[in-house]
């Protein structure tokens, strides 16, 4: 240090304690009449008076005096010029008071800083602000520096606990956001422009738990865990009991079919197996008896031609050659019977085309017609209305003198029919019904309806020609094949 008019190097241990207690760097020093120091730094200026052994700095009475290292001098009677090189100040120096200690930070306000809402402090003791819900965990406070004796404002800086101290950077709000649950103890205080820290204010406070963490959420949460796992117990079991239920539906309908098909294929079988035994009969009846019985006819014949044979022997032979006709007659009837050939490689509707073609001669007008959507029957009903056709054109022809027969097989929704229809002579179905001699052959209609379960309705008058109609369900084919 040097004298500023001797330009001489001094010791001043004085002015060294005041570098050392000084925060800021001092540049110049200039001492007016009074003994006053006025002290330029780098931010300004203050006042520093020494009183036994100590120095006193006023720091805040010249804080608007503002500029790096301004030039300060002093004039005789007490006033003082100040010049920061934009600004010329004149100060009037009065007697600080002893020592100017920074006041404790007063809290004047509490927000939720995500509602923007004021919590209320009253009732809250003094530095205890209580317990905050988890919703409140976001808090903005808002201080005032305990004093207007300052022209500049106040720096605020906070910490919890022993941690570090950081600077407010809303002023004098301290703004706490997302704050986790548990106790805090927060440090608020202020700093003057040199730097010095004042006292500090202390808040204790706490922020709960949100619900899920929570002592009551972490005892529902078994509970929760146990209704899950029932649950899932629960829907797994009704899943499984369902599909169990569907997989046996599947296996009674699958053992229904099963069953069913068993039955038809049985049927079939029995069926066919019935019609190759008839074939086989009709053909053992045709090979045998009929070659017997023509064979025998002609012995008959030959005998009966002999020029000596006797008139009363002749007259038995005749009457023995008509009983062997008719024995023929009915040894036909009887293969007709049996023996279908044509069902073997043709449906209904064209066997009994064949059959009209080979009973209705030529002068008689026939015609077959097909009705609705041709389907698959069983052969036993084929075989029935087979010949309940053939035996109605053999009567239209032979006994009726019809000129025009029509015949109509009629596949409906519900139903197999056939109408065999001729403009003949006409009868009383009523007084021929049980005859017999069975002319009209109507107790075969009705056995051979009867065994496919279907019906036969005749309608006929003298001269008006004759209706046969046969009705055969779908629903009683079964039935029928495992009756026979």
């Amino acid at each position: 240090m040097f004298d500023a008019r001797s330009l001489a190097p001094v010791a001043e241990p004085a002015l060294r304690r005041l570098f050392a207690e000084t925060p800021r760097r001092i540049q110049r020093l200039h001492r007016d009449d009074r003994g006053t120091l006025w002290v330029s730094h780098d931010r300004g200026m203050l006042r520093a008076e020494e009183r036994k052994g100590r120095w006193l700095l006023d720091t805040q009475t010249y804080a608007g005096v503002k500029g790096p290292t301004p030039l300060i001098r002093s004039l005789p009677g007490g006033d003082v010029w100040v010049s920061t090189g934009s600004m010329l100040y004149r100060l009037r120096p009065y007697d600080p008071p002893a020592r100017m200690d920074q006041p404790e930070p007063v809290l004047v306000s509490l927000l939720n800083g995500r509602t923007n809402s004021t919590i209320p402090l009253a009732g809250r003791p003094k530095g205890d602000l209580g317990r905050f819900t988890y919703a409140e965990n976001s808090l903005q406070f808002q201080f005032f520096s305990g004093s207007y004796g300052t022209m500049r404002p106040s720096t605020y800086e906070f910490r919890f606990g022993d941690g570090v101290w950081r600077p407010s950077a809303t002023g004098s709000s301290v703004l706490l956001p997302d704050l986790p649950e548990g106790r805090y103890r927060l440090q608020v205080r202020t700093i003057d422009d040199m730097g010095s820290a004042g006292p500090v204010a202390n808040f204790r406070m706490e922020i709960g738990a949100p619900w899920y963490r929570s002592w009551s959420a972490y005892a529902l949460y078994p509970i929760l865990v146990a209704g899950l796992v029932f649950g899932v117990y629960r829907f797994s079991v009704r899943r499984v009991r369902r599909r169990q239920a569907e997989l046996e539906s599947q296996v009674v309908e699958r053992t229904v079919a099963l069953r069913a098909a068993m039955d038809r294929l049985q049927l079939e079988t029995q069926t066919n197996a019935t019609l190759a035994e008839r074939n086989r009969l009709a053909a053992e009846i045709h090979d045998s008896l009929e070659q017997g019985f023509t064979g025998l006819s002609l012995q008959l014949e030959t005998t009966a031609g002999l020029p000596d044979c006797p008139p009363p022997v002749r007259s038995g032979l005749t009457a023995a050659l008509s009983m062997v006709g008719y024995c023929r007659k009915e040894i036909r009837h009887a293969i007709q019977g049996l023996h279908s050939p044509i069902l073997g490689s043709e449906d209904l509707g064209t066997a009994i085309t064949h059959i009209v073609r080979q009973l209705v001669p030529s002068s008689v007008q026939a015609a077959v017609r097909i009705e609705g959507e041709v389907c698959r029957i069983d052969s036993a009903t084929e075989h029935h209305l087979l010949r309940i056709a053939q035996e109605a054109l053999a009567n239209a022809v032979k006994h009726a003198g019809a000129k025009r027969i029509d015949v109509v097989l009629g596949f409906s929704a519900t139903s197999l029919n056939l109408s065999v229809s001729d403009d003949g002579c006409g009868f009383d179905p009523e007084s021929v019904e049980g005859g017999a001699q069975g002319r009209f052959g109507l107790p075969s209609f009705r056995n051979r309806a009867a065994k496919i379960g279907g019906t036969v309705r005749i309608a006929s008058r003298p001269g008006t020609g004759t209706v046969i109609f046969v009705c055969v369900p779908y629903s009683h084919m079964t039935e029928t094949k495992r009756n026979q």
